[in-house]
């Protein structure tokens, strides 16, 4: 919390953005967007791995010795330092104003109810205090920098644009801080750092 003021000036980016976009009575269309934005942190990782076993098989290890590395640094994290995310803060009366988890509220919208409450069930199980860093922001990021200097550069904006769109994404439906999210996008740096690291010394043997 006061890491987000302190970076916007004394306000919070998710309860500005709830104050101003979202309408308890009605699903709007950029509700429906972050919903698929926000669920697509499951498919998009797993989808490149399937691609690249599929069809090259060398980048398929190099893509999953970063998505592991990254994968335990940020587990590791959990455990040494739980962190709450906006929407707990809230509840538990750690924020004075309410914000609202509503990740999956935009499945309601297009009729794919089950789906929402399914994500709600898998988010009632995981670990609530696990916000520190945020790994959706940073799985988004580690598949937009392995592909970075392997497509043309027409590409480059819409690949910036998915690390950018999921932590917005995650601060209006009161999943994380924007904290949290500019730590896990330091995380994918210094995970692909200290890989490449790894890996030019394994070749050089």
């Amino acid at each position: 919390i006061t890491a987000d003021r302190w970076l916007f000036g004394g306000h919070v980016p998710t309860i500005w953005l709830q104050e101003h976009f979202y309408d308890p009575d009605t699903v709007r269309w950029w509700d429906v967007v972050s919903s698929w934005i926000y669920f697509s942190h499951f498919m998009a990782s797993f989808a490149v791995a399937v691609v690249l076993w599929l069809r090259r098989r060398e980048l398929w290890a190099a893509f999953m010795r970063r998505w592991f590395a990254l994968t335990a640094v940020g587990l590791a994290t959990y455990f040494l330092y739980p962190a709450a995310p906006p929407w707990w803060a809230s509840e538990h009366l750690y924020l004075a104003e309410h914000v609202e988890r509503m990740s999956s509220r935009g499945w309601q919208a297009i009729g794919l109810d089950t789906a929402g409450k399914l994500l709600n069930v898998g988010q009632q199980l995981s670990n609530p205090v696990a916000a520190m860093p945020s790994l959706h922001s940073g799985f988004a990021l580690c598949v937009v920098a392995f592909f970075f200097p392997r497509v043309r550069r027409r590409w480059l904006p819409l690949l910036i644009a998915y690390p950018l769109s999921m932590a917005i994404v995650l601060a209006y439906t009161g999943e994380h801080y924007i904290v949290d999210a500019l730590v896990g996008w330091a995380y994918v740096g210094a995970v692909y750092f200290g890989v490449n690291r790894a890996e030019k010394w394994w070749l050089s043997r």
